[in-house]
C-alpha cells in the first residue's frame, strides 16, 4: 500500500491491508508498508464502506489516481475504485457462543461461530473443540442463511471444565 505514487497513476493496481479509518468517501488501509487511500466516487452505484470498521481486512482493486490541488503536486495519491466488485472484505467471525470465558454453560451446549459472509468448507477438520483430555469428537454443520457454523459434541461436556474452540485459517469463503 505504501507504493501508491506517481508510478502507479493511471494503472490498475490492487492491494490488501488492514482498515485503519473509514469515512464516507475514503477507506484507509495499511499492509505494513504504508497507508493507502482508497477512494470511492459517489457516482459508482452500489459501492460503499458501510460494512467496514477499523481492524477489518480488505482487498481492493482500482486505478491509481492523484488528487492534489497545490504545487508541487506530489501527494494525494489514491486507489480509485471502479465497481462494487473492486472492494472485498475478508471473512471474519462476528459472534461466538458460548462467549469467551463464559461460566455455567450447559453440558449439552452447542458451540457456534457466526461469520460475516458465506463460508464454504467449515468442517471438523477446521472447527475444533479441545478439552483437558484433548480433542472433543463431534459433528460440524453450517447454515448458509445465517452464516453460522455449529459444533455439536457427540457426548455431553464435563461440567466446570474449560474447553477451547478453534477455527483454523483453512476455513474459506466463496471466491470473489
Amino acid at each position: 500500500t505504501g507504493e501508491i505514487d506517481e508510478s502507479t497513476e493511471g494503472i490498475l493496481v490492487w492491494s490488501t491491508g488492514t482498515v485503519l479509518t473509514v469515512t464516507s468517501l475514503h477507506l484507509y488501509i495499511d499492509d505494513g508498508s504504508g497507508v493507502a487511500d482508497i477512494f470511492r466516487d459517489t457516482d459508482t452505484p452500489g459501492l460503499g464502506y458501510g460494512d467496514f470498521a477499523p481492524g477489518d481486512r480488505a482487498w481492493v482493486r482500482g486505478v491509481g489516481t492523484q488528487y492534489d490541488t497545490s504545487a508541487p503536486y506530489d501527494s494525494g495519491y489514491e486507489i480509485q475504485l471502479r465497481f462494487p466488485s473492486d472492494l472485498l472484505e475478508y471473512p471474519r467471525v462476528l459472534d461466538v457462543s458460548p462467549a469467551d470465558g463464559a461460566t455455567g454453560v450447559p453440558v449439552d451446549a452447542l458451540v457456534t461461530a457466526t461469520f460475516n459472509m458465506t463460508m464454504t468448507n467449515v468442517s471438523p477438520v477446521n472447527f475444533l473443540l479441545d478439552g483437558p483430555d484433548g480433542p472433543v469428537v463431534g459433528v460440524v454443520s453450517y447454515n448458509y442463511d445465517t452464516f453460522m457454523a455449529t459444533f455439536e459434541p457427540f457426548t455431553d461436556l464435563d461440567p466446570e471444565t474449560t474447553y477451547t474452540a478453534t477455527l483454523l485459517a483453512s476455513v474459506s469463503a466463496l471466491p470473489p
